[in-house]
């Protein structure tokens, strides 16, 4: 890779959205497309959610989306996905690195659910500090501490 692969926040248009999620369905298996309307959820995200962007000469190669629970000082991340080609660039690590340095001492963790089935995600999130906390069905509730217990 020539240029080089910038990690920011963004701001994106429902129609980003929706081609971003189109554009990354096949990174799930099954496809992410099998468990949600991608036109719906393009609208949720649009009105709710916040953006970390990975891109390389205005080639998008990884997004992740995440929700902030101000209430419980808690980021729920539903939604993390990078090109398959790229996928050994650490570009998820990098992405989950700039939430944590943009989120600071503003929230104690981050948690998502990944399916029990997907053993390369679960190694990825645990290699990010994050542990398995419950099963939920056919997923694993992980959690990342942000801020030590004795600190809040």
């Amino acid at each position: 890779m020539d240029s080089p692969i910038i990690i920011t926040h963004k701001k994106l248009r429902h129609e980003e959205i929706l081609s971003l999620l189109k554009k990354f369905d096949s990174c799930f298996d099954p496809p992410f497309s099998c468990s949600v309307n991608l036109e719906e959820y393009a609208i949720k995200l649009f009105n709710n959610a916040c953006f970390v962007i990975a891109e390389s000469a205005n080639n998008i190669l990884g997004i992740l989306v995440y929700y902030k629970n101000q209430a419980q000082h808690e980021i729920y991340i539903p939604y993390l996905a990078v090109d398959l080609s790229f996928q050994s660039l650490s570009i998820g690590r990098h992405m989950l690195e700039e939430l944590v340095r943009h989120v600071g001492l503003n929230y104690y963790t981050i948690v998502l659910e990944v399916m029990k089935r997907n053993t390369r995600a679960i190694s990825f999130y645990r290699s990010n500090a994050f542990v398995c906390e419950c099963e939920r069905g056919d997923k694993l509730l992980m959690r990342r501490l942000l801020v030590d217990a004795n600190f809040r």
